[in-house]
């Protein structure tokens, strides 16, 4: 949604460590900002960045991305979609809740609930094998590899058994635009299928989260979607048999027009007679400024922990600092 560079888009105000001389490969998609060697060199072999990615530390300083250099990037949908859930569910409280990512990407939407909520059981889906595998990788850059699983799956097929009829907060990003939409596709493989519908349709996205919740507790689904097309969205819902609790329009900056929309939804009967919530819209940047959020979006990111990995501008943090409501970002 934010921060679209030329080769798509990626998160918030990328924060990275100290350059390095441009010789170095630079594990960035700015080479005036270099990973020192012997930072990167501290990291798992497998969590190091490989040369067609970049390792970014974002969002105040408190993930760690692995995000290809040129294919699918991260943006601010993430953050939106996992702060609209936390704010919903309530700071801190989905403990020993299961949460389903359908369509998870690299992993970022189940990082931030994964910190945001300590002791959450993440289950993340996803169809490409690439973005499987940097989630995978990202989950445990962030320390939450004990309380997740990812698996590589089509959700134009059911889900397996353990991941039916299971879930109490579903969450999903997915692809934007109908197959025949009329946009030019991007050239790399990953930003086709993140973008644009393939196997599974609107409604089939619906439908696997319905099917994926759990038959009593909270049993809530969260969307974000163009606001332009809320409408498909609003139809896909409707025929998978959920119906809207809340609705939030999410803007850019002041005076913006709205360029998304957050939609809370739960198979909960129409004959119920509930009336959606319509909440107050949502600005990123209330101040007008591109690295600034309003109290809200930096009181969730200030909540978060710092990562364990003191690398980068990390590196002279000292450990329990974050405990003591030391705000590096």
């Amino acid at each position: 949604m934010c921060h679209v560079q030329d080769d798509g888009p990626s998160v918030g105000p990328v924060v990275e460590p100290e350059p390095e001389p441009s010789t170095a490969v630079t594990y960035t998609r700015i080479p005036h900002y270099a990973w020192r060697p012997d930072d990167l060199a501290r990291l798992p072999e497998e969590l190091r960045p490989l040369p067609a990615e970049t390792l970014d530390l974002i969002l105040r300083k408190r993930v760690f991305l692995l995000q290809a250099r040129r294919g699918y990037r991260a943006n601010t949908d993430s953050q939106v979609l996992a702060y609209a859930a936390t704010r919903s569910i309530g700071w801190g409280q989905g403990r020993n809740l299961h949460l389903l990512d359908l369509g998870c990407g690299n992993g970022l939407v189940s990082i931030l609930m994964g910190q945001a909520h300590r002791d959450m059981f993440l289950h993340m889906v996803e169809l490409q094998s690439s973005l499987c595998n940097r989630a995978r990788r990202n989950i445990k850059l962030n320390g939450l590899a004990d309380r997740a699983s990812i698996l590589e799956c089509d959700i134009a097929r059911p889900l397996p058994a353990a991941l039916s009829s299971t879930m109490d907060v579903v969450l999903c990003n997915p692809p934007f635009y109908p197959p025949d939409a009329g946009r030019s596709r991007p050239r790399a493989r990953e930003k086709q299928l993140a973008w644009f519908e393939s196997s599974a349709s609107l409604l089939r996205f619906c439908c696997t989260a319905r099917d994926a919740l759990s038959t009593h507790g909270l049993r809530r689904i969260f969307f974000i979607f163009p606001y332009d097309d809320c409408a498909r969205l609003h139809e896909a819902l409707d025929g998978a048999g959920l119906h809207l609790v809340a609705i939030q329009e999410v803007n850019h900056k002041p005076h913006d027009p709205p360029a998304r929309v957050v939609l809370e939804a739960a198979p909960i009967p129409s004959q119920h007679g509930l009336v959606p919530i319509t909440l107050p819209p949502l600005c990123l940047h209330p101040h007008g400024i591109e690295n600034t959020y309003g109290h809200d979006m930096e009181d969730f990111l200030a909540s978060l922990p710092i990562p364990t990995w003191r690398i980068g501008n990390l590196r002279d943090l000292q450990h329990g600092e974050e405990r003591h409501g030391v705000d590096v970002g």
